[in-house]
């Protein structure tokens, strides 16, 4: 399998874009740290850059010279795989702030400067992540808590009430209500990872989400459909809503990856 992905460089001010195709191990491709990958970039353009021409890549790496980051995304890293070779890159990339990106393109070109939606929009056609080559959709699914109840829903089901806003979201059906995951999922196998979560308290008004996949405006996404609360974006700490929620679902889950918490782009 092979993909196209976006190399953004900053240096100087100045914005310049190349583009070339990978397999799935991209990630370590960036391990020879700046110097190499930015010759790489140079023999591959470069081109002009307009936030337009991220749309059709499947990935992005923005390199900001000036600023000293990296940050990465692309549809069908898994979060094993990101975890496994994010820390190496800290070490290959010294002094720089080593991110991803887990609104996709939306989140690069938020960086370079351009309003949410103004050129990736925000409500593309389809919620649902891109990580499915390891990952069919009947081994995933969404846990969600509210105050002391916790549900869980099918990954295939389109998640309508989690992005409907909160009356709808905080009357989950008691058909999806779960006490106990493990007796929930009544599979030989060890419960997955969900690929997404989000807590509501409905006191405090604040909702905090977190997901392991890259889906495209995600933080902007749930604050828009939760007007009138506080959104919390906890990027990939499920470990946190574990913490929180442990006594209500009983959670038998992974402990958190080595290097879970990787910051989203700022």
């Amino acid at each position: 399998m092979s993909y196209w992905i976006a190399y953004v460089v900053v240096e100087g001010g100045t914005v310049r874009m190349a583009g070339d195709t990978h397999g799935y191990g991209f990630l370590t491709s960036l391990a020879g740290g700046p110097e190499a990958v930015l010759d790489r970039v140079a023999e591959l353009g470069p081109w002009s850059y307009e936030a337009t021409h991220l749309a059709p890549y499947e990935g992005t790496v923005l390199i900001d010279r000036d600023r000293r980051v990296l940050a990465i995304w692309a549809w069908d890293v898994m979060h094993a795989h990101r975890h496994a070779v994010l820390p190496e890159l800290r070490q290959a990339w010294t002094g720089y702030d080593v991110c991803w990106a887990y609104g996709g393109a939306g989140d690069i070109e938020a960086y370079l400067g351009h309003a949410p939606g103004e050129v990736t929009p925000l409500y593309a056609p389809g919620w649902r992540p891109y990580e499915t080559m390891h990952q069919p959709w009947d081994e995933q699914f969404f846990l969600v808590t509210v105050d002391d109840a916790g549900y869980a829903l099918s990954m295939p089901d389109e998640p309508a009430e989690l992005l409907a806003g909160p009356d709808e979201a905080v009357t989950l059906p008691d058909a999806w209500r779960i006490e106990n995951l493990a007796e929930w999922w009544h599979r030989d196998e060890p419960v997955p990872l969900p690929g997404l979560g989000l807590h509501l308290d409905t006191a405090s008004r604040i909702g905090t989400g977190w997901t392991v996949h890259t889906i495209e405006g995600v933080s902007e996404r749930w604050a828009q459909a939760w007007k009138g609360w506080r959104w919390v974006f906890d990027h990939d700490r499920y470990d946190r809503h574990y913490a929180r929620c442990h006594d209500l679902v009983r959670i038998f889950l992974p402990e958190p990856l080595p290097g879970a918490g990787w910051p989203p782009l700022r």
